[in-house]
């Protein structure tokens, strides 16, 4: 079913983004988040953040540094950036009320951008030295700005602290679909 077929027809759920999102709604200036979700999603869906299973050295590097502030970040989080399979479509993203972010101005995929710099490091140093100055890396490389700031800077974004967010097809220009929600 088209997305505007989908407005049209007065879904519910674009009710639900409209009520649930509305600090991303604000805090966005009008700019879209857009990530790469598997095409059996439907067209409107809320989506649980669930815990992923697969949690590699470098992401337990990455959990620790951030741990204070959240713990298993990376597996219990909204990871928005570039990388996608070629069994997925993109879709705007709704995060829900209460998130919040941290984002690399100059990463757009860090687990491709650090992956190997982590692996490099660790076999130039010993292990928890290597280990050390990379967690050093990520601490002063990542800030919690605005989403606004973080959407301009085309940087990986990733979005915690929340339990679902919603996702939109990018089959309908931004603006329409937010004249519809706002």
């Amino acid at each position: 079913m088209k997305l505007t077929t989908l407005i049209e027809d007065g879904n519910p759920m674009f009710r639900e983004i409209s009520l649930n999102c509305q600090q991303f709604l604000e805090e966005s200036g009008g700019l879209p988040l857009i990530k790469w979700c598997p095409r059996t999603y439907t067209d409107v869906q809320r989506v649980k953040v669930r815990k992923r299973k697969q949690c590699s050295e470098f992401d337990t590097a990455f959990n620790e540094v951030f741990t204070s502030t959240y713990p298993s970040i990376r597996q219990r989080s909204i990871i928005v950036n570039d990388e996608h399979g070629s069994d997925s479509d993109q879709f705007y993203v709704f995060p829900s009320d209460g998130y919040k972010l941290i984002y690399s101005p100059t990463i757009t995929n860090s687990a491709q951008q650090y992956g190997s710099t982590f692996a490099d490091i660790k076999k130039s140093l010993t292990e928890s030295t290597g280990t050390e100055i990379f967690q050093d890396v990520l601490k002063y490389g990542y800030t919690s700005g605005t989403m606004h700031e973080a959407i301009l800077d085309s940087s990986e974004i990733i979005v915690y602290n929340i339990p679902y967010f919603y996702v939109a097809r990018c089959r309908i220009d931004y603006e329409k679909l937010l004249e519809f929600i706002v």
